[in-house]
Order: C-alpha cells, then sequence, then structure tokens
C-alpha cells in the first residue's frame, strides 16, 4: 500500500513538473514567434492554397495539414497551436520521465524532467515547431525500445513513427539508423529489418506523394534547398533562382 502511494506521489510531482511550465507560458503576456511561416502555411492550406507552388515548404507540410484540421475544428489562431504543442510537450516529458525512471531511478528521472520542462528553449519553442514534434516522436521511439518487448508489432510502430518523423522534418531520420544498429546488437535481426521497411514505407510514401503531385518546386525546396543552403561554390548559382 506504501509502494503504491509512494508511486501517486511520485506520479503526481511529475505531473506537476512536466505541466506547470507549459501553464506558465500559455499565461505569459508576451508570445515568441520563432517560426511563423508555419502557422502561416498552416492557415494558407486551411484556405485551399498550395504548398510548393503558392507558398515556399523546405519541409513536408506534414504538422501543417495536422494544425489546418485542428483550424477548422477550433478556429484560426496561434493558441490552439499554442496549446496542442504544449500538450506535446508534456507528452514528450511523460515520456522522458518514465524511460529514465525504469533505467536510472525515480531520482534522477524527476531531476532530468526538471531539466527537460523548464529549459528556456521549450520556452521559446511554445508556438508550433518542428522540433518540438520530431522530439516527441523521437522520446516515444526510444520509450517503445527500452520498455515494451521487442516484438514485430512494436518494431512495426517505431519505424511508422520514424516515417512520420522524417515528413515532419528531415533531421527526423537519424534516430532510425540508431534503433535498428541497438537492434543488431541485440541480434534482433528480424525486428531490424521491419523497422527499416516500416520506416521507408511511410516516410518513402509522404515524401514521394508531395514529389509526386508538385514536382519540381517540391524537389527544389525540400531538397535541393537543403543540399546548396550555406555554401559559396559557384556550381550552385544556376539553382539559385528556384
Amino acid at each position: 500500500m506504501a509502494t503504491g502511494l509512494s508511486s501517486y506521489i511520485v506520479w503526481l510531482i511529475a505531473f506537476l513538473i512536466a505541466v506547470v511550465p507549459r501553464v506558465i507560458r500559455l499565461l505569459y503576456w508576451e508570445a515568441y514567434f520563432e517560426d511563423s511561416v508555419y502557422l502561416y502555411h498552416a492557415f494558407a492550406i486551411n484556405i485551399g492554397r498550395r504548398p510548393f507552388i503558392d507558398m515556399i515548404c523546405t519541409h513536408p507540410p506534414t504538422i501543417e495539414n495536422l494544425l489546418s484540421i485542428l483550424y477548422n475544428i477550433f478556429g484560426v489562431s496561434y493558441r490552439v497551436a499554442e496549446i496542442f504543442t504544449a500538450l506535446i510537450m508534456v507528452a514528450a516529458s511523460f515520456f522522458i520521465f518514465d524511460l529514465c525512471k525504469r533505467l536510472t531511478g525515480t531520482i534522477i528521472a524527476l531531476i532530468t524532467l526538471a531539466a527537460f520542462s523548464f529549459s528556456p528553449l521549450l520556452a521559446r519553442y511554445h508556438i508550433f515547431e518542428r522540433e518540438v514534434y520530431t522530439l516527441t516522436i523521437a522520446s516515444l521511439i526510444l520509450w517503445l525500445l527500452f520498455t515494451q518487448d521487442k516484438r514485430l508489432w512494436v518494431c512495426m510502430l517505431i519505424g511508422i513513427l520514424g516515417g512520420l518523423n522524417v515528413a515532419i522534418k528531415i533531421s527526423g531520420i537519424f534516430i532510425i539508423p540508431a534503433v535498428i544498429f541497438y537492434l543488431l546488437i541485440q541480434r534482433n535481426y528480424l525486428g531490424s529489418l521491419v523497422v527499416l521497411a516500416c520506416f521507408v514505407a511511410v516516410g518513402g510514401s509522404i515524401w514521394g506523394y508531395y514529389l509526386a503531385k508538385y514536382g519540381q518546386p517540391a524537389f527544389c525546396q525540400m531538397i535541393l534547398l537543403h543540399i546548396i543552403k550555406g555554401t559559396n561554390i559557384p556550381f550552385w548559382d544556376k539553382f539559385k533562382f528556384m
């Protein structure tokens, strides 16, 4: 009974650490728009504008389409994006806390949770930042990897989540090689193959859909831009008009 009660207290403390910073940020009188263009993209999609044609999208507009759906339900407001992002942050907090609790113990897990939840970067990224969503999916993938049996359905889910991650932001790809390498070390060869197959199927389908539908503009914005940005090689100058 005492153990159960102490477990409830631990989770209550974790809940407060995860939620209170988000509530404070929601109530704070200033909003910080790191990338307001994402909000515009969601609004533009909501009113029928075409990604890559009517607006520049350097990533697949996956979460913009999701926010567009929320706009249809709750109305167009940055508060809709802010509250949704706060909920996603809380979810990431719980995944990180529970994983750390299982691996390192309660005290370290609470310290880790506090460091994450009170991070100034989360306060800065409180309105619809891609990194928040890729981080949350990555934390869920790690939680599944270390807390669930390595059954095929878990490997399938990890691959699907990885595909969604890379469909949100291209850097979301980096979690998957680490997962596959871990499974190979564990000699779970079938699991690693399932993860790779589901990742390629989901991520490739979403990327392929946008590339097939919007053609050269999508290729130039989602792929070519990331290759040439930050370089000063004269060869790339011919592509800069794209």
